[in-house]
């Protein structure tokens, strides 16, 4: 009898002390997961899990402040765990946009831990809106030409040369480039201010009638160009042509300038250098058949072709 006594006190001694560690140990885990959560809400990090058997996914309370609880959760939810398909059985990180609760895009940087044997994948999302914003103006602003707001000389070729190298089809394109006529004049008459003013105007000229239609750049000083991928006839290229240089006919601080076109089709497969020559030489025809006008020189025959 004492030792049954005895051994009841042991296994209730026991099953005290695992009680208590139990306790301790789920009062560790929900302090640990009481800072998770708050460092989280306090670095703007959104924690989640995805139990990869199940299709589940669970996000920590930080997330409801960024997609909410309704559609925009879900849709985020769905996006995320596409993403997370890619990614299992490795550890990874990436860059996903999903949807706020705001109505808008955020671009979020997530971590994510495979966990071996749970069948689960671990991560975190970090708002990195603000830093592609910053790295896009950056971005913008490298490609672009500050004075006349159209691609700069590098930016300009490489977009053409992205197009050349994507383009199919049988739709026609054409290449486009003009300069102000006596733009030295222009500089010497009434200084470089005035001149800037002009190209500016130039700048949004060809962005109003041809950013639709293709690619605008300036390859320096007052020589700018036009890519036009859109299809468009020659004909309609020429209408453009007369349309830039109406606009900049108009008065810019009391003067008129004039342009002059060389226009040429680009042929299938038909390298940059070979097309940009032939621009080249239809606008410098342009020039010696007095300027204000466009040359097309779709063959070895320029054709001439007045604006007035």
């Amino acid at each position: 009898g004492k030792w049954l006594v005895l051994f009841s006190v042991l296994v209730v001694i026991v099953l005290i002390i695992n009680t208590i560690s139990i306790f301790k140990a789920n009062q560790r885990i929900k302090l640990q997961n009481m800072r998770y959560e708050a460092l989280s809400q306090i670095s703007n990090e959104c924690l989640y899990e995805y139990q990869v058997r199940e299709r589940h996914l669970i996000m920590s309370k930080q997330c409801l402040v960024l997609f909410g609880s309704g559609e925009k959760m879900v849709e985020a939810k769905l996006l995320l765990t596409d993403a997370l398909q890619v990614s299992e059985g490795a550890t990874t990180s990436f860059t996903i946009r999903l949807p706020l609760v705001s109505g808008e895009f955020g671009t979020f940087k997530t971590t994510t831990l495979y966990l071996d044997g749970s069948n689960s994948i671990i991560g975190k999302l970090v708002d990195v809106s603000e830093e592609e914003a910053e790295k896009q103006v950056l971005l913008v602003r490298s490609q672009v030409d500050g004075l006349s707001g159209v691609l700069n000389a590098t930016a300009v070729k490489e977009a053409i040369f992205k197009v050349l190298e994507e383009r199919e089809g049988e739709r026609p394109h054409f290449f486009i480039l003009l300069d102000i006529d006596n733009f030295k004049e222009i500089n010497d008459t009434y200084g470089h201010l005035f001149g800037d003013q002009v190209l500016g105007h130039l700048g949004e000229s060809l962005r109003a009638i041809f950013a639709n239609q293709g690619i605008v750049g300036r390859f320096g000083g007052d020589e700018f160009c036009a890519y036009i991928s859109n299809g468009a006839t020659l004909e309609e290229v020429l209408f453009s042509c007369k349309m830039v240089a109406q606009k900049m006919g108009s008065s810019v601080g009391g003067i008129k300038a004039s342009l002059s076109f060389g226009v040429t089709e680009v042929m299938r497969d038909e390298p940059f250098e070979q097309f940009f020559k032939r621009a080249d030489a239809s606008l410098y025809t342009a020039k010696l058949n007095g300027k204000d006008q466009v040359v097309v020189a779709p063959s070895q025959t320029p054709i001439l072709a007045k604006i007035n």
